[in-house]
């Protein structure tokens, strides 16, 4: 008890350095945790809005495409063992239109006297409809659309513009709270009516009996079911939603683990300065009767009690960032997500993390501490083995720490390691290689002091020499101050760097595959479901006698699968000036569009990268007569879908996955026609039902996808950099408290207060200067093993390049924040009087 009095004792005295060591575990918690929370709601997002559309039902049968087929399934899947109900189900993507504009929702065609068993539907207002004219919809909905009960619903489906009479408002939750709220429920008629007047069903909802074994039942009716049906569970249709997830779960990843090591390094660095402070105190206890042991018990408490708080503090910060890059995220895939909810996962992880960060960090230097003699502590501060030179083991164990990394990537770009395995071995290679760059910075600082106080003489005069020798006084406080400067500038500068390759890629992309003029569409499909209201395949013959059109392409979305996994397909017709082969990663891109026609597919790059798979090899493709071999084509970068994609010509698609109807008409304009093209597709937009958006619009819709990425890019590396400027502030607060009677006579014998500024400010400048060094070194060598090994973890073909402006920007960076965080102690010594700085103990 005693012991533990005095440590809280002084973390009361000590407000501030104790504040300090609590952000830098903080700001690490709040990456890992912002970012875990940020993945886990928009991954379980997908997931939870096909369970809750199911309700009870635990298994959906579905045809090849998620098209439509026979409703008279259903009675024979009623009566076949384990099933307890079958309902029918026709969904119907389609657009609301109001006075704003058009705007995206599913319209759920059920039968109501047997909907019951499967959904339940808790009414705020009205009643269920009674007739295909009639239609009920979330509060949520009606209140955003200001519609009443008794109002006309006007919607927009393949078929053109239904008016539905809202007969009930249901209230939030289950199956109202599917595709974020935008959901409406009507008859079976009126859905598919929706649909182009299709008579058939979209799925059959399946209830287990209570006593049966869902995935027993599972197998039964596969086995009975025809040929191109599946049998799946309802989250099954998450999958293409987590697809395009992939790449940026792997970056924030990667980035919050970073975080978390350079709050490591902050609180290492506080956590010295307390035992150098308390050096003789500990000495005068153990000369009482303190053990070795209660030494390191207490020395662990502190930092164990430091991480707890600091995690309790990082979860707050944590929920403020996850609703930034929720938004974010949002925006990248083009998919209105639901708010952030607090999970457990996030919680358990950073209550983990942050007493488990703080107690590492500081084991090996307390257990160090605690041998030390009570005499040599009482005798001489450096041999509490705070200021001494570093130890002679440090380099070799930098390097070891860089040999992981090393061989991490030289598997990726031998392809040694699966492509999962790769993944998980990111992020603990990316720590790995920051720890061992930080192990080499004493040397580094040893090796530039010379230069350094050559060059700071020059420009800072007298003053620029007293800050490097007080920084080579203090050389392991200096070096992890140093070593968290050079984490920022690698992160900014390497990871930075990827990811604005990507970026760079992705508008490329952009301007390769699309050689049109203008886009017709109700709407883009959204991501996760990959459903849109198409328009019927015969306004193609209205659209080709247009005077002003040179070109007019189409384009067709459906999941699928290939090889068991759950995939998009891509259908088009190219009219030989479409986008496919401009983007060839592999294959011969010559005859491309021929051997399409003929039968063949080709495959994005992501799928062909987890699949295994090359040109001339053959693929297991789910189409709607059964499982069908098709022969590879070719693998296309595509970004579509994450890259998931399978593209098949026109008329293999619609004859292998049923498929009808067009999503988007691709259009270019004769020679200079293209402003007649646009004026006649905007009035036929009116007649026809549909949005005309012309290339620049596109690429300014991409640009925008692409400016979130880059923005979630910044938030995390501002988070990082505010890491480094606590360290530093650290490291130049104790040097002040350490040198404040040197100080005081300095300034008794002339020294101004502007020339302790100036000696403060060089010494975080000669800081900043110096982890360039290393930081700007891993970081090169960061930016290209993330660009040669880019193909084996993502699947795409990027050309490397390096962003100077970047480096420019990191740069600055680094020496503006370690600058702007020397104001505070530099004020703090130039402002104390003369008498009381000499009298300072």
């Amino acid at each position: 008890m005693i012991v533990q009095r005095y440590s809280r004792r002084y973390m009361r005295r000590r407000p501030g350095r104790t504040m300090l060591s609590v952000s830098g575990i903080a700001i690490g918690v709040a990456a890992i945790f912002g970012i875990s929370l940020t993945i886990g709601t928009t991954r379980n997002a997908y997931q939870r809005m096909f369970s809750e559309l199911a309700g009870r039902a635990e298994l959906e049968i579905v045809a090849s495409g998620y098209g439509a087929f026979d409703g008279d399934l259903t009675r024979l899947m009623a009566n076949a063992p384990g099933v307890a109900a079958a309902v029918p189900v026709a969904v119907a993507a389609a657009a609301l239109t109001s006075a704003g504009g058009w705007s995206a929702i599913q319209v759920l065609g059920v039968d109501p006297s047997r909907d019951g068993l499967v959904r339940d539907y808790r009414f705020y207002r009205g009643r269920m409809f009674t007739d295909g004219n009639e239609v009920v919809i979330p509060v949520a909905l009606a209140d955003r659309t200001g519609v009443k009960v008794g109002d006309a619903l006007g919607v927009m489906g393949s078929a053109g513009s239904v008016s539905l009479r809202v007969s009930g408002l249901l209230e939030g939750g289950g199956a109202a709270a599917f595709n974020g709220g935008a959901v409406a429920f009507t008859s079976l008629a009126a859905a598919q009516r929706l649909n182009g007047g299709a008579v058939g069903i979209t799925s059959i909802q399946v209830v287990v009996e209570r006593d049966a074994r869902p995935e027993e039942v599972q197998r039964s009716l596969q086995s009975i079911v025809p040929a191109g049906m599946l049998v799946q569970t309802p989250a099954a249709r998450a999958a293409l939603g987590e697809a395009a997830l992939f790449g940026t779960e792997r970056g924030l990843g990667v980035l919050s683990v970073v975080s978390l090591v350079a709050g490591a390094f902050v609180i290492l660095n506080s956590f010295l300065m307390g035992l150098s402070e308390r050096t003789r105190s500990f000495a005068l206890m153990r000369a009482l009767g303190m053990t070795r042991s209660q030494v390191v018990r207490m020395l662990m408490g502190e930092a164990a009690l430091v991480g707890a708080i600091g995690a309790v503090v990082g979860m707050g910060l944590g929920m403020a960032l996850s609703v930034v890059l929720n938004a974010i995220v949002a925006g990248v895939l083009g998919a209105a997500l639901p708010p952030i909810r607090l999970t457990w996962p996030p919680v358990a992880l950073s209550v983990l993390l942050g007493p488990g960060v703080a107690v590492a960090a500081t084991a090996l230097p307390a257990r160090r501490f605690s041998v030390r003699s009570p005499l040599e502590l009482l005798g001489d501060r450096r041999a509490a083995g705070l200021t001494e030179r570093p130890s002679a083991w440090l380099p070799g164990a930098g390097l070891a720490c860089l040999l992981f990394p090393i061989l991490v990537t030289a598997a990726l770009v031998w392809n040694r390691v699966g492509s999962e395995r790769l993944v998980s071995l990111l992020a603990p290679a990316m720590a790995s290689g920051l720890i061992g760059a930080a192990l080499l910075v004493p040397g580094i600082f040893a090796w530039l002091c010379r230069p350094l106080e050559r060059g700071l003489t020059r420009v800072a005069g007298t003053e620029g020499r007293l800050a490097i020798r007080d920084l080579r006084r203090h050389r392991i406080r200096s070096s992890l101050t140093i070593a968290v400067l050079a984490i920022c500038v690698v992160v900014s500068f390497g990871f930075g760097n990827s990811m604005m390759i990507s970026v760079d890629d992705v508008r490329q992309w952009v301007d390769h595959v699309t050689p049109y003029d203008y886009f017709a569409r109700r709407l883009w499909p959204d991501v996760g479901t990959m459903s849109a209201p198409t328009m019927p395949e015969s306004l193609e013959g209205v659209l080709r006698s247009l005077e002003s059109v040179d070109v007019v392409d189409k384009l067709c979305w459906a999941a699928t699968r290939v090889n068991g996994v759950v995939v998009m397909s891509e259908i088009g017709s190219y009219s030989g000036a479409g986008p496919i082969a401009q983007e060839v990663a592999e294959g011969d891109a010559a005859g491309l569009y021929e051997r399409l026609e003929s039968g063949e597919v080709a495959l994005g790059s992501v799928l062909a990268k987890k699949l295994n798979v090359r040109p001339g090899q053959t693929v297991t493709v789910q189409t709607r007569a059964g499982q069908r071999p098709m022969r590879v084509a070719g693998i296309i970068s595509s970004y579509t879908g994450g890259g998931m994609t399978l593209h098949l010509a026109w008329p293999v698609g619609v004859d292998t996955l049923g498929v009808s109807g067009v999503h988007v008409w691709m259009l270019r304009a004769a020679p200079g026609r293209r402003q007649a093209l646009s004026d006649a597709l905007r009035r036929l937009g009116v007649e026809h039902g549909f949005h005309v958006q012309s290339m620049e619009q596109f690429r300014a819709t991409v640009d925008g996808a692409m400016s979130g990425v880059v923005a979630a890019l910044w938030v995390i590396i501002a988070f990082v950099f505010v890491v480094a400027s606590l360290g530093t502030v650290n490291t130049l607060t104790m040097n002040v408290i350490e040198q404040m009677r040197q100080l005081g006579l300095m300034r008794a014998v002339a020294m101004t207060r502007r020339q302790v500024r100036r000696m403060i400010v060089s010494a975080a400048a000669a800081m900043a200067l110096t982890s360039l060094v290393p930081g700007v070194a891993m970081g090169f060598l960061l930016a290209f093993a993330m660009g040669a090994s880019h193909h084996a973890v993502t699947g795409y073909h990027v050309d490397m390049t390096i962003h100077y402006s970047l480096l420019a920007v990191t740069v600055i960076g680094a020496v503006a924040t370690a600058v702007a965080a020397a104001l505070v102690p530099a004020q703090r010594a130039a402002s104390m009087p003369i008498i009381e700085a000499i009298r300072y103990e």
